[in-house]
């Protein structure tokens, strides 16, 4: 999700919440700012990370097999989502 928030208060929501671990990108100003959180039980392999994507592999004893996730935050500036865009293709052709 975007968050709009710094490290400290995602830790602090995480923990509320009773997730173990988290990932994190820290917002531009105030805007962006991106976070993902999970439990023990989910293994979490980052394989990119930048202030609009996080790019995952997830394994878990419920998954068969490992599963790619993208996490997106697409702005609301044209130039800024064709960026996005190009670079979710990008990602998605190495899939």
């Amino acid at each position: 999700m975007e968050t709009k928030m710094q490290s400290a208060k995602i830790m602090k929501l995480r923990r509320r919440y009773g997730f173990q671990n988290d990932l994190y990108v820290e917002p531009m100003g105030l805007s962006g700012g991106l976070a993902v959180c999970w439990n023990d039980s989910i293994s979490l392999s980052v394989l990119f990370k930048s202030k609009n994507l996080i790019h995952v592999v997830l394994e878990s004893a419920g998954l068969k097999v490992p599963k790619v996730v993208t996490f997106v935050y697409v702005p609301p500036k044209e130039m800024e989502r064709r960026a996005v865009w190009n670079t979710l293709r990008s990602l998605a052709s190495n899939v």
